[in-house]
């Protein structure tokens, strides 16, 4: 049972160019995850966090929708590896709004089996003038689109 976060760019960039010991990307996207078939765009990346491209994507602050963006909590047992790739996640999207480059994030929850409910995603419009570097997660099931629009 895992986390698998995925992005996908309107426009080409190489993720990969941001690759560190918190956060990599790899185009080589995991088979089992149906979502993949569900992205708005054509570049896609996996992104896994610490300690690096083989790792899963579970290495992040990752929340369900009902808790929203919001700092990390004692009680939900956030450690600081995962606060430190989520705060460079940030920092890497904010880049790509600089950029104008539109991109979607979609955050699946596998249990070893392919997910064939695609109506489980939840879509969340990403707006960075109200979400703070600090109160920035990844909200579980969900489909999280940021588009120039929102800038």
């Amino acid at each position: 049972m895992c986390n698998v976060i995925l992005i996908s760019t309107k426009q080409w960039i190489d993720l990969s160019e941001f690759n560190c010991e918190d956060i990599s990307f790899t185009q080589c996207l995991p088979d089992y995850v149906p979502e993949i078939h569900e992205m708005k765009f054509e570049n896609r990346w996996y992104i896994a966090g610490y300690p690096n491209e083989q790792s899963c994507s579970c290495h992040f602050r990752i929340r369900p929708l009902e808790l929203g963006f919001n700092l990390p909590e004692e009680w939900f047992n956030e450690d600081e590896q995962s606060i430190k790739a989520t705060l460079k996640a940030y920092e890497i999207f904010t880049q790509l709004m600089k950029l104008s480059i539109n991109f979607e994030i979609i955050v699946s929850w596998t249990q070893g089996s392919v997910n064939t409910d695609i109506n489980t995603i939840h879509d969340i419009d990403l707006d960075f003038k109200k979400i703070n570097q600090d109160e920035f997660c990844f909200i579980e099931n969900s489909r999280m689109l940021f588009s120039t629009s929102n800038k």
